[in-house]
């Protein structure tokens, strides 16, 4: 089973974001490309202009959990405001 995670990031403060690169440059990539724990690298899209939405698969569920509990993805001023899994 593959599983897909869909997790949106918001910042903290009041800064606004025009593209995903001004984000990351602030918070980080927030697990998108970390392939010690993802499948592949994600993907990365801006949902408003104060969050960010990342989407990466695991190969099963006790990897994204090991992944989840290692690092949150949010940094000092980000955190996670909503997480989708998938089944695929």
């Amino acid at each position: 089973m593959v599983l897909q995670v869909e997790t949106t990031y918001k910042t903290k403060n009041s800064n606004t974001y025009s593209t995903v690169a001004e984000f990351v440059a602030e918070h980080g990539p927030c697990g998108v490309g970390n392939l010690d724990h993802v499948m592949e690298v994600g993907t990365a899209a801006l949902v408003g202009n104060d969050s960010m939405k990342v989407t990466v698969k695991y190969n099963t569920e006790a990897e994204y959990n090991t992944h989840a509990a290692i690092d949150s993805g949010g940094g000092a001023n980000c955190e996670s405001a909503s997480v989708v899994k998938t089944e695929l």
